[in-house]
């Protein structure tokens, strides 16, 4: 494989020259220190874990930082959203209670115009956009023009066949099998007129659908400008507005089995279909997502991982600024082979007949005691959110372990490939090592997340608060405890409603009266609004 270095030059967007300093960050990751004490944003004080990713992998984010001038933290997803397309439904492993697990992956990157990430989202990309661009003009070349032939040559068969029926003394049994066999080869050849797809970007759910109907109920949905999919998702293209559209999705993730009918379309039946997701968004779309109950609720947004990698626009160095910048052979080339390999071993040749493999004990324990740990964390309920998240180390730690097992070699002077032979992730069992991998990776999109459930929790908390102020004003001899958690209506027990109610006495928002000793005994604490508030 001998395909030039990837190059940024000449691009539209000015995403700043001023390189990255991506070998510092991943010093600061693999010594789990920020870069320097006064660093501030994200990218230093809590860098992407980079070392736990193969190598092929991990010089590709470094490499794209480097030449993009982007942070690690949003090459390093790119990487593993190109990755995970690459495997789709092809390898699964036994993870927890009898379940297997993919290694698809739903990724949502919030990126400011101008930062870089559209150079960053195409160099990571390149490799799933060279081979369905080359899929597809081998189709349009050789394949179409012979099935284009089938197909007239059957059309006429079937015009022989009806003819030779409507006359008299014909066998009409024998036409009548013939005519079947004749549109059963058709739609065959209609079949394979299908340009080969892998690669989604905007479309309805049916559109989707229609398509992984046609491609082996596999398909990459990625899109560096995610606005419009992010629509469609959302029932933009559907005739009942307030409805949710996202079923196919949430469904996809897992694999579940899907049956679309429509009156106009007919009846698409889905037994097994697989997206990997990647979408860029801009930060103002990212937080306005979390604001929409039903996608939270409803777990869509659960199924993603979520980061703002905080790139930012940069000066450019004046003295360099004309300098094409590349990623190195060495580098872009094993990278290519990697994700080749995995479309050809896993995406295609396994995509009918996934390969299973399994975890060893220590591995499958370490899982075991993250979903304990987190069922501590949440009292035993853990959110949609929370509720993900043993599943998405798992997804993570299979997707490590698949290309941590290919072996590249260097064929000649700037040449590099898989080796024959070399992709054997699917022969060997999941172990300790990669488990800690996908446990560390997911930790840091976990906390990345958190920045976002903040903001809408904090929302939350303002909307509880403001209802809660209205039954007070209304009340003016005040509220008890119980007013709160009665019918579990602001609050779910009594020590719901005292951590609610302690907090607003914080903020002054409310006070509380002196219980009064009357004839019945001691009443309970009632709570009345500071006066800024009964007169706001």
């Amino acid at each position: 494989m001998k395909a030039g270095p990837f190059d940024l030059t000449g691009e539209p967007e000015p995403e700043g020259a001023a390189q990255h300093d991506a070998a510092a960050e991943i010093e600061a990751a693999e010594a789990g220190e920020p870069e320097g004490a006064e660093a501030a944003d994200m990218a230093q004080t809590d860098p992407f874990p980079v070392d736990r990713l193969p190598v092929v992998l991990r010089e590709m984010a470094a490499a794209i930082a480097e030449v993009g001038g982007v942070p690690v933290a949003m090459a390093a997803p790119l990487v593993l959203a190109a990755a995970s397309a690459s495997i789709g439904r092809g390898v699964k492993v036994k993870s927890l209670r009898g379940k297997t697990t993919g290694a698809n992956l739903y990724l949502l990157l919030a990126k400011q115009s101008g930062s870089g990430g559209s150079g960053a989202y195409r160099l990571a990309m390149a490799p799933l956009a060279g081979f369905q661009a080359s899929a597809r003009r081998h189709h349009a070349e050789t394949v179409k023009p012979g099935a284009e032939a089938d197909r007239e040559l059957c059309l006429m068969d079937i015009e022989r066949v009806k003819k030779e029926f409507k006359q008299s003394g014909a066998d009409r049994d024998k036409l009548k099998a013939q005519l079947a066999e004749a549109r059963a080869k058709l739609a065959e050849i209609e079949q394979d007129m299908q340009a080969p797809l892998f690669l989604l970007s905007d479309g309805t759910s049916e559109g989707a659908a229609y398509h992984l109907n046609l491609h082996g109920e596999t398909l990459a949905h990625f899109d560096s400008d995610a606005a419009d999919a992010i629509a469609s998702i959302l029932g933009k293209y559907s005739e009942a507005k307030d409805s949710s559209a996202e079923s196919l999705w949430l469904k996809c993730f897992d694999g579940e089995p899907v049956v679309i009918v429509r009156k106009n379309s007919g009846v698409i039946a889905l037994e097994a279909p697989t997206l990997a997701v990647c979408f860029v968004a801009t930060p103002a779309k990212v937080r306005e997502l979390f604001a929409i109950e039903r996608l939270c609720e409803g777990g869509l947004l659960p199924r993603f991982l979520v980061v703002d990698p905080q790139a930012r626009a940069l000066p450019m160095d004046e003295a360099t600024c004309g300098e094409a910048r590349e990623i190195g052979a060495a580098v872009a080339q094993s990278y290519e082979a990697a994700i080749f390999a995995g479309i050809s071993h896993y995406r295609q040749e396994a995509n009918a007949a996934p390969h299973t493999i399994d975890m060893e004990p220590e591995a499958r324990r370490m899982f075991a005691r993250d979903w304990n740990a987190i069922l501590e964390r949440t009292d035993g309920r853990p959110d949609p959110f929370a509720a993900r998240e043993t599943e998405q180390a798992i997804r993570l730690a299979l997707l490590l372990h698949i290309f941590r097992h290919m072996e590249i070699e260097q064929r000649g002077p700037g040449t590099y490939g898989v080796a024959e032979g070399g992709v054997i992730g699917h022969t060997r069992p999941l172990r300790e090592s990669d488990a800690a991998a996908g446990l560390a990776v997911r930790d840091w999109f976990a906390r990345r997340q958190s920045e976002f459930l903040a903001a809408r929790r904090v929302a939350e908390a303002d909307q509880l608060w403001e209802r809660v102020r209205r039954v007070m004003q209304k009340r003016p001899e005040g509220i008890t405890a119980r007013d709160l958690y009665s019918g579990r209506r602001f609050a779910k027990d009594k020590a719901g409603a005292e951590v609610l109610l302690a907090g607003w006495i914080e903020d002054g928002r409310i006070h509380a009266s002196k219980p009064e000793v009357g004839k019945k005994g001691r009443q309970p604490v009632r709570y009345r609004l500071s006066v800024m508030q009964a007169t706001g």
